[in-house]
């Protein structure tokens, strides 16, 4: 039994050694290898620096001034009324119901087509669409 309780303190100091060697290259292995405690230090830099971007973004915001509308117009930050000149090619020259005025009829470009087609006769409506 002697033999046995020796053999026991034995593998208690051996398993205290090897605990403290694997503390000892846990901490070694950040500074030799470059990950660890450096990734964090990386890390807390970079949200850091998010945090100060998205300030920067949310105060900039409260002093842009920008058109809005009051009723049917278009102002200015100074409420001067605003006229907007533009262009929109986005399906131009597309012919829908709306814009004909349509209602119960067709709507789509080609239920128009073949409307004016049967309406006009293939002559009449290929001049109209030309």
């Amino acid at each position: 039994m002697e033999s046995f309780g020796a053999e026991e303190g034995g593998v208690k100091e051996d398993a205290e050694e090897n605990g403290a060697q694997m503390a000892a290259n846990i901490q070694t292995a950040g500074s030799e290898f470059g990950v660890g405690f450096l990734l964090e230090t990386i890390m807390v830099k970079f949200r850091l620096l998010v945090l100060q971007l998205l300030l920067l973004v949310w105060t900039s915001q409260g002093r842009a001034q920008f058109a809005r509308t009051e009723h049917k117009q278009i102002v200015d930050a100074g409420g001067k009324a605003l006229l907007v000149r533009a262009t929109n090619l986005g399906n131009w020259l597309v012919p829908e119901g709306y814009m004909w005025l349509f209602e119960g009829c067709p709507q789509a470009p080609a239920e128009i087509g073949a409307l004016l087609l049967e309406l006009l006769g293939p002559e009449a409506s290929a001049a109209f669409w030309q």
